[in-house]
């Protein structure tokens, strides 16, 4: 009998793994920036619409919950590029990023939306009240200097347009530059530029311009050189969007994530800006 006890136990090792020896929990990296309400750091805890969409999609689909790693965003894309970091949440197609990630296979299809997206981000100009709008909003036409996100494809997309720019690794950072007259435009998300336009009175003389300058699919990349491989990715991408397209989930998502927006804009936590 002990033998074989022994012998089955030893069977159901080879034939039923623990989950762990599966799949291990794959680890995101994101940046530690104020990007409300995408992804923040409040009292040292990663919080977001991305981060929840994605713990929720990993827990549908059965995996470990995800290990997330907050890091200076370059620093991020480096890690996950070179594997060390399985995943890389909330960046945007480009040629040069399918040589080293897996994205979705319309990822690439630009003239709309992403079907496995975590969100469609719309980044709009804000120009100061005294400055007067350009007929069209279009990257050739904006006011300069021009103030955008540091690390993100759009100063190239810019500097290839022959604007001036002039980068900051803060969105809050941007609008002060704009308020002191240091850019004369700056390009940012538009929910960062409808929640400090709204909230704080110190930009009482800036202005969002219509329509958004752009409107792009983020999605959560995974690194060809970590232990996420291509089928995993695709189980993980259709996962998201069955979140995602689940109207009465993300409406309780989204509230809940803005009841701590508003802790971090009221001062009842700590928060980066």
């Amino acid at each position: 009998m002990k033998f074989t006890l022994t012998a089955f136990a030893f069977a159901a090792a080879l034939f039923f793994p623990p989950k762990a020896a599966l799949a291990a929990p794959v680890s995101i990296c994101t940046e530690p920036e104020f990007w409300a309400p995408y992804n923040f750091v409040a009292d040292g805890t990663l919080e977001g619409l991305h981060v929840e969409l994605v713990r929720a999609a990993f827990a549908d689909a059965g995996e470990e919950a995800p290990d997330f790693h907050v890091l200076p965003w370059k620093r991020c894309l480096e890690r996950a590029a070179d594997g060390q970091i399985d995943a890389v949440l909330g960046a945007t197609w480009s040629p040069e990023r399918m040589q080293q990630y897996y994205f979705p296979a319309d990822a690439g299809q630009l003239d709309h939306p992403s079907r496995f997206r975590i969100s469609q981000i719309e980044y709009v100009v804000v120009i100061r009240s005294d400055t007067q709008a350009p007929a069209v909003v279009n990257a050739k036409n904006l006011p300069e200097p021009v103030g955008v996100p540091f690390g993100y494809m759009m100063a190239r997309m810019l500097a290839k347009a022959g604007k001036q720019v002039t980068a900051a690794n803060k969105h809050g950072d941007l609008l002060r530059m704009l308020n002191h007259g240091r850019v004369d435009s700056v390009i940012i998300l538009r929910d960062m530029a409808e929640m400090y336009l709204g909230h704080d009175k110190a930009y009482a003389n800036l202005r969002e311009l219509e329509p958004a300058l752009w409107s792009t699919s983020h999605h959560i990349l995974f690194s060809r050189a970590g232990g996420v491989d291509e089928d995993r990715a695709g189980r993980l991408w259709a996962a998201i969007e069955k979140v995602r397209e689940d109207k009465a989930r993300m409406e309780a998502l989204r509230q809940a994530v803005q009841k701590k927006v508003k802790a971090c804009l009221d001062g009842d936590v700590i928060c980066k800006f």
